[in-house]
């Protein structure tokens, strides 16, 4: 016999349907990663309903390991929807699986606080300094100069970027780099 938690992923249409407006798919933000990959695995998969789960979680769901997902639309719809920890493993693994910080990411890179988790030891220096360039390279139209500062300088990275890494951005942008020893005050930068 077909248990309910198959049962409700084999009707998965008619479950949302049926939910009240205060009910909730997923309360426990611990199971809410295995309840995705669950979906994602069906034969019958929806990414819509997959998204209307996600928004019908719990405001507390959040997924804590990005890397626990194993369909990347699904990853994709939790940052839409700012249903990750902002964490350094969980961002670094968006860009990745995105190519880079997209409309979703600086979304919430704008309305959360702080990256947490930010490894602070030698061995992270490299990828610390290619998350910096990832954050310095976004579209000045998804994160402003000040927030890109901002959330590189909580990186401590202890040494400049490379201004043969960086994108050529509009405006005064390499003065504030350089004011915030982001960037070498250099004839080549």
């Amino acid at each position: 016999p077909e248990s309910v938690y198959e049962n409700v992923l084999s009707h998965l249409s008619e479950y949302l349907s049926a939910l009240n407006s205060d009910d909730h798919t997923v309360e426990k933000p611990a199971i809410l990663a295995e309840v995705l990959n669950d979906i994602a695995k069906r034969e019958d998969f929806d990414k819509d309903l997959v998204e209307r789960v996600i928004a019908r979680s719990a405001d507390d769901c959040k997924v804590t390991v990005l890397a626990d997902i194993d369909n990347d639309d699904i990853k994709d719809e939790l940052v839409k929807q700012s249903k990750i920890v902002l964490s350094y493993a969980n961002v670094i693994l968006y860009i990745s699986v995105s190519d880079g910080v997209n409309q979703a990411l600086a979304d919430m890179l704008n309305t959360q606080m702080d990256i947490v988790d930010i490894p602070k030891d030698e061995e992270s220096l490299a990828d610390r300094k290619e998350l910096a360039n990832d954050i310095i390279n976004a579209d000045s139209d998804l994160l402003s100069v000040s927030r890109k500062i901002q959330l590189i300088e909580d990186m401590d990275l202890e040494t400049t970027l490379d201004v043969d890494e960086m994108s050529v951005q509009e405006g005064d942008l390499s003065e504030e780099h350089i004011k915030h020893n982001i960037i070498p005050d250099d004839e080549t930068t």
